[in-house]
């Protein structure tokens, strides 16, 4: 059953844009397959390797059962290549691979469902490299998500997933991170929106951000949700 939060949010103009039942879906699918695979293979999601390691093994998983089990009639990529040109001097711009994405043409709008994966610590240093310029600020100013109005961080959490997701929380509710992600209240004048209203009870909490009008969907901002996935041995 739809929560009262996703209800709310059924009214808001971009879900007319946007295949959101879907990408709840994919987004379902994603969670818990990383507690499924983690919990069977716990080496192979060891905290000391890297970040494309990590999300490399687990897109695998994701495209292997993604039909099968998933029930999900799109395709999962893994590290998709885009680049920009300068639209009116055709200068390259800026080359990106996006982590995870899951597409999907089943219905219009189709859907380009990007997740960007960071491992995250409580940390300071850790917190700052998940909010910036390879983390969340590609959704605001990075051309990550480009034309979308959703799309997802996820963070792969070394230790203390309460306290990496509570003072992440408190990082983005501060005027200095309003300001450098362009952030923007909701109607209740929240920055940091918890539950997630777009991914209930997969997402922690939401946050909505200004983008530049060559990035930005045809209504305006756009709305990341933040999932928080343990590797093994994190609690």
């Amino acid at each position: 059953m739809e929560t009262k939060a996703m209800d709310s949010a059924s009214k808001d103009p971009w879900q007319e844009m946007f295949p959101l039942n879907e990408a709840r879906q994919a987004t379902e699918f994603l969670v818990t397959t990383w507690h499924r695979i983690t919990s069977e293979s716990p080496d192979r999601f060891s905290p000391g390797k890297s970040e494309p390691v990590l999300t490399e093994i687990f897109w695998w998983h994701l495209n292997q059962t993604s039909t099968s089990v998933g029930r999900l009639t799109g395709q999962w990529s893994y590290e998709r290549h885009l680049m920009e040109l300068d639209p009116a001097t055709k200068k390259f711009l800026k080359r990106m691979r996006m982590d995870i994405t899951y597409f999907s043409n089943a219905q219009l709008p189709q859907l380009d469902m990007v997740y960007e994966f960071k491992k995250l610590k409580p940390e300071s240093s850790s917190r700052g490299k998940y909010r910036g310029k390879d983390g969340l600020q590609r959704f605001v100013d990075g051309y990550y998500a480009k034309h979308q109005p959703i799309a997802a961080m996820v963070g792969m959490t070394l230790s203390d997933r309460a306290g990496c997701i509570s003072k992440l929380a408190a990082d983005l509710g501060k005027p200095t991170a309003h300001t450098s992600l362009s952030m923007v209240a909701n109607g209740a004048g929240k920055h940091v929106v918890a539950p997630s209203e777009v991914f209930g009870p997969h997402a922690e909490f939401d946050t909505q951000h200004v983008r530049p009008a060559d990035q930005a969907w045809a209504g305006g901002n756009i709305r990341v949700a933040h999932i928080f996935l343990p590797l093994p041995g994190c609690t």
